[in-house]
């Protein structure tokens, strides 16, 4: 078990395992969530207003409409993701779809004055959100939640929202949002995004990816952003985006599935272009699938690869060298097989030092 200490009531009662263990629908929770508590005894008083918690929301939720438990459901989880994504969940704790903490209880037919059972329903529920409100907006702000991966590393996160992302080697995301504004994060790096549609009052929430020069704004899409080499480079492959330059007098550019764009900084004059071209998307996400798929790509841009993900220093020793066109499909954590490919397709001689590798051609016996 995980010695983990929670910090708020609507923490504990936003966890999964904790909601079954209360209603005693998961034999192996409650044997868990019995056994935390007895190594985390200073962990009680939270667990009796929590079970406390979770028993009213499923009372008081009789004459709840489905989009009222969704929302006040939505403001719980957002609120309390970022304390505990991070953290490792209670070993052996279900993993099984998420049970929804209201339970709609159907009322005996004994009830003679059932109006006025329902208006006291209706003003529980009442007084639970404008407390949940108050608790979960002025109580709790949000926190900024940063993740980072270091060179050969790929992390899968996943958002407050659902979405998913797969981080690259060598990147950094970040974000802190609240459930009612745009969804945006900050990526420095590379990473494939699956976003969730989502909804707050009936209208769409978007999703926002802010680079060092673009911002990519969509409803809910399958997409890749790389922010490396002195630009940004968004390929999509599923949905439909809109990515803007940070340069006002750029006009924005909306891609199709298929399609790429590409920001590019100027180093002379500072000045920013956007183009859009059609790609095969596999080629540039195939990284998140642990794999490195090459078609008719230049040594320079293998290498510069290797350098972005394994800080690889990658030496021609001819510069022609660097301009033969490699085509292959390799495992993402074997490097020497790669350097093993190339060496076999061109003939040449690939020697490594440390985190430096030198390329040269056969020497003529």
């Amino acid at each position: 078990m995980n010695n983990k200490h929670y910090t708020s009531v609507v923490e504990v009662a936003s966890d999964e395992s904790f909601r079954a263990f209360v209603r005693g629908s998961d034999v192996e929770a409650s044997r868990q969530w019995e056994q935390w508590l007895q190594e985390n005894p200073e962990q009680r008083e939270f667990i009796k207003e929590a079970r406390s918690l979770v028993t009213s929301l499923r009372v008081n939720a009789v004459v709840a409409s489905e989009a009222t438990q969704q929302t006040l459901w939505q403001r719980i989880q957002a609120t309390n993701v970022s304390r505990t994504q991070q953290s490792a969940s209670i070993a052996g704790a279900a993993k099984s779809a998420r049970p929804r903490i209201f339970t709609l209880l159907h009322l005996p037919k004994t009830i003679v004055n059932r109006q006025r059972y329902y208006w006291a329903a209706a003003a529980s529920i009442a007084v639970l959100i404008c407390s949940m409100i108050y608790v979960l907006y002025y109580k709790s702000s949000p926190s900024s939640v940063q993740y980072a991966t270091t060179f050969g590393e790929t992390q899968t996160l996943t958002l407050p929202d659902g979405s998913e992302v797969v981080l690259n080697a060598n990147s950094e995301l970040s974000y802190q949002w609240n459930p009612a504004s745009d969804r945006e994060v900050i990526l420095k790096g590379e990473a494939f995004f699956k976003v969730s549609k989502q909804q707050f009052s009936g209208n769409p929430v978007k999703f926002h990816v802010q680079t060092a020069d673009a911002m990519v704004e969509v409803l809910g899409t399958e997409f890749n952003v790389n922010t490396r080499r002195n630009r940004t480079m968004v390929v999509l492959n599923e949905g439909k985006i809109r990515l803007r330059s940070s340069q006002e007098n750029v006009s924005p550019i909306e891609l199709l599935p298929g399609e790429a764009s590409e920001v590019r900084c100027h180093a002379e004059d500072g000045k920013r272009t956007l183009i859009k071209k059609r790609v095969k998307t596999e080629l540039f996400s195939s990284w998140k699938d642990d794999k490195f798929l090459f078609e008719d790509t230049p040594l320079s841009e293998v290498a510069q690869t290797l350098k972005e993900n394994y800080d690889l220093d990658i030496r021609f020793h001819d510069k022609g060298l660097a301009q033969l066109l490699f085509t292959g499909n390799v495992p993402t954590d074997n490097v020497n097989l790669l350097m093993t490919a190339i060496a076999e397709s061109f003939q040449l001689q690939i020697s490594r030092d440390g985190t430096t590798i030198s390329i040269n051609r056969l020497q003529e016996r």
